[in-house]
């Protein structure tokens, strides 16, 4: 009596091409054999490199053996890409806010199905508007993985100037003798979003008599025109 004939396999599947997160589990064939009431069946697994670490192939053998020998054997490849951006698990908004009340840079989660550490770029960009103090801030994350693949967020930052400068060192109200009236004091204005405010001094009143008053009107306007008067 001489057994040459290998078992049979059943049940190994077909080829599959698929993504990294939807790689199935091995299959379980079975064997059956003429001679051999329990053939065995061993699965062997073999990894082929792609042209990025998400893309690959998976190569599962299944060897049915018999007492005598005998073997057959049955394949499937599963052809992995990587083909899906990261997320972002942040979501941002779009704001209009004043020069002095910018939020600041949140910090930023991404994930992604394959690449377990994704990059992640920041870029910050300013589109001017009608003055120094009125622009668009735009703010891009773009997160890539080790295949390429990509996808961005972008918050836009409308900034307005809505607030007038502040006035410094203006004196209070004073009464003098007609020929000791001093000289207009140093006043200086400050502004949150431009750096030099324009400073006006318009004076009126102030005849050579008991009684007159002499008025002194100080005004800053900034560049958005906001002013401030005292």
């Amino acid at each position: 009596v001489r057994d040459n004939i290998a078992p049979v396999l059943t049940g190994v599947p077909g080829n599959i091409s698929t993504s990294c997160q939807s790689i199935p589990l091995p299959a379980s064939p079975t064997a059956t054999d003429n001679c051999d009431p329990q053939p065995k069946v061993r699965l062997d697994v073999n990894l082929v490199s792609g042209a990025c670490p998400g893309t690959y192939q998976i190569v599962r053998k299944w060897t049915a053996r018999d007492t005598c020998g005998n073997e057959s054997v049955g394949t499937q490849t599963i052809n992995v890409s990587d083909q899906q951006a990261p997320v972002f698990l942040t979501t941002v908004s779009d704001q209009t806010v004043s020069c002095e009340a910018i939020p600041a840079v949140p910090i930023i989660s991404i994930q992604d199905q394959c690449d377990p550490s994704p990059t992640l770029a920041f870029r910050r960009d300013s589109l001017p508007g009608s003055c120094p103090g009125n622009y668009t801030l735009v703010r891009t994350w773009t997160a890539t993985d080790w295949c390429g693949n990509s996808s961005s967020l972008v918050q836009r930052i409308t900034v307005r100037d809505l607030t007038a400068p502040t006035l410094i060192n203006v004196p209070g109200d004073q009464t003098f003798s007609c020929d000791a009236i001093p000289a207009p004091a140093l006043v200086t204005a400050q502004d949150l979003c431009g750096p030099t405010p324009t400073l006006t001094l318009f004076q009126s009143g102030g005849g050579k008599c008991n009684g007159s008053v002499l008025t002194r009107t100080w005004t800053a306007t900034d560049d958005a025109g906001n002013s401030a008067t005292h």
